[in-house]
């Protein structure tokens, strides 16, 4: 049994209180009340995203950090750890940049809408729809020494260095598609001083604000990438001709670069930094150096570092093929070495990862054109294949068994090759090593007086 006070609901209600109840609720539309074209409901799902007002607040735990930027990373590029890192940070600072700038001019509209909304108005104001013109009395000389404004965080570029085909633009253009920001590729081959025939400096902001679907707010957070940087070096000829794809185009970056307000005039129809000596003894003038505080080198891949690039990234090329094939209902299999020849072939071709494709492509063109409604059901690259010293090997629906047979024998072989590449490495150091032991004992002896 229940003591105390009945509940407020079960209170009598005056009838004023009644009829002002009800004219309160028929000044509302029943949609009002509804989200979704549906009425509201007293469950909790605490497991689908949070909609309305709440939507974009913040949960408490900032999910975007430079360590789980390098991770995606990983899942799409192979090796490149310091790079890695240093675009992960600064990509993350520019991130939580722009997203202060944001807040900070959302802040601002909101409290110009209350000031306008709190101001007095005339009739004639509100008839003509004209602004009200306000007076501000000019503050005296000695306030207006002191800057009240928000401590403001300036942006740092960065500067990617590194042989071609090692993943550099596809580092900037995976984590742009993290941030779901827009993104801008320009190449520096084109550019030219303005004035002469050839693209200025200032398309890749433009092209940034086609990329942006010409939403400046959006345009403002997003990335600009200046491809083959280097071929807007200053040239090292002596000779005095005028230089308008050199230090003028860099002149004209500048401002850019520092960070600026442009103007687009028209809209197109639409179907580690300081002053280093190296880039600047390149043909880099010293203010575009120290303009790009941040630097960082790429390495060169190796065989072992292309062999994980055909095979481990979420979209390697052998994925891409092997999915290719079945789409055909066709099996594609690669031998280990197999792998490692095409990844000789491509340091040959001293293109970085791009040789990747065009290797495959030049070993799987027969392929590709006779597989498709035929009858082979598997299709084997060996070495051999590999060394283009025959072409792939077709198998049928009856013969899986073979081409299992084929692979494993392979893979065995490979499997001893390794092994005795790897004990003759081993015994080649060790006589090194004794070799170096015995002279160093020897020379101990003819220090001590042993002869």
């Amino acid at each position: 049994m229940l003591l105390g006070r009945p509940p407020l609901l079960y209170r009598g209600i005056r009838p004023s209180s009644l009829a002002v109840a009800q004219r309160w609720m028929s000044s509302y539309d029943p949609s009002d009340f509804q989200f979704g074209g549906a009425g509201f409901s007293s469950r909790v799902d605490t497991d689908t995203p949070t909609f309305g007002p709440l939507g974009d607040a913040s949960s408490g735990i900032n999910k975007l950090t430079p360590r789980a930027l390098k991770q995606h990373l990983d899942r799409f590029v192979v090796g490149q750890n310091r790079p890695k890192r240093i675009l992960s940070t600064a990509i993350y600072h520019h991130y939580k940049r722009t997203q202060q700038l944001q807040q900070r001019q959302e802040e601002q509209d909101e409290l110009f809408r209350s000031s306008q909304a709190m101001g007095p108005q005339s009739l004639d104001e509100e008839i003509s729809h004209q602004p009200r013109t306000v007076h501000v009395p000019p503050r005296g000389d000695r306030a207006s020494i002191y800057d009240f404004s928000p401590l403001t965080i300036e942006k740092s570029n960065v500067l990617c260095l590194g042989p071609t085909g090692v993943g550099k633009t596809l580092m900037l253009r995976t984590l742009a598609r993290v941030l779901e920001v827009p993104f801008s590729m320009s190449d520096c081959t084109p550019f030219t001083q303005a004035g002469y025939v050839g693209e200025d400096a200032d398309v890749c902001i433009h092209r940034l604000l086609a990329a942006a679907n010409w939403d400046i707010r959006r345009a403002e957070s997003g990335i600009v990438c200046l491809d083959e940087f280097d071929k807007i070096a200053k040239p090292k000829s002596p000779y005095g001709s005028k230089d308008i794809s050199g230090e003028g185009v860099q002149q004209a970056l500048l401002k850019i670069i520092e960070g600026t307000t442009l103007q687009i005039n028209t809209k197109p129809e639409r179907p580690g930094g300081g002053l280093t000596p190296d880039l600047i003894s390149f043909g880099l003038i010293p203010e575009i150096v120290g303009r790009i505080p941040i630097i960082a080198a790429v390495e060169s891949l190796d065989e072992d570092m292309l062999v994980r690039v055909l095979t481990e990234p979420r979209n390697a090329l052998l994925k891409q093929y092997t999915e290719l094939f079945a789409l055909s209902g066709v099996e594609l299999r690669f031998t280990s070495p197999a792998l490692r020849q095409i990844a000789k072939s491509a340091i040959a071709m001293n293109t970085g990862a791009r040789g990747l494709r065009t290797v495959m492509e030049r070993i799987l063109s027969d392929a590709m054109f006779e597989s498709p409604g035929s009858s082979i059901r598997y299709v084997l690259v060996t070495e051999a294949v590999s060394k283009r010293e025959c072409p792939p090997a077709y198998f049928a629906r009856g013969q899986q068994h073979v081409f299992h047979s084929i692979i494993a024998t392979e893979e065995e072989e490979w499997a001893v090759r390794t092994e005795e590449k790897k004990c003759s490495t081993s015994r080649s150091s060790g006589t090194a090593s004794g070799s170096g032991s015995s002279m160093g004992q020897s020379g101990k002896k003819r220090a001590a007086g042993f002869t």
